[in-house]
């Protein structure tokens, strides 16, 4: 798998727009030092708004997965993944972890561009899975920049105040 590549080929034209994308999800202190918990749960609030599939009624499930979704099975854009620190941060763990261990790929369906991604933890020396997501490839550019936005407000007053 050759995810930069891939990336490249389908989209030549649009590539650099996702260069940026791609450096904030691999950095390891987007959640650290000023991300308090007003900003973590406005975060994932923000992307349940803005992306259709983390909605319950498209299939999205995260906690108590019993199942999850296979790529040879499944046809339909789905996020199915475990949560344990927060459910924004855990997606967003989850796209880099698929990424980063080279369990992802590039799919086109009707003309739409699609990343299709697994994630898997080791326990007791079995991989057990923690992710699939099936999902439009904007999805990336749209999660930077609700994080960009939240990044530059100031929530430290708002949480002196209660």
């Amino acid at each position: 798998m050759k995810f930069f590549a891939e990336l490249y080929e389908k989209l030549h034209n649009n590539y650099l727009n996702y260069i940026e994308a791609l450096d904030w999800l691999f950095s390891d202190d987007k959640f650290e030092y000023e991300w308090n918990c007003t900003k973590a749960k406005r975060f994932t609030k923000q992307l349940k708004r803005e992306l259709p599939l983390l909605s319950n009624k498209n299939g999205y499930q995260y906690k108590n997965v019993k199942k999850f979704a296979d790529e040879k099975s499944n046809k339909q854009p789905v996020i199915q993944h475990l949560s344990r620190d927060g459910e924004g941060k855990d997606f967003i763990r989850h796209i880099r972890n698929g990424i980063a261990h080279g369990r992802v790929c590039i799919k086109e369906q009707k003309a739409e561009k699609y990343i299709v991604l697994t994630d898997y933890s080791v326990k007791n020396g079995q991989n057990k899975m923690t992710a699939y997501m099936y999902m439009p490839i904007e999805y990336l550019l749209i999660m930077h920049k609700i994080y960009k936005d939240i990044d530059a407000q100031n929530y430290d007053f708002i949480e002196s105040k209660f």
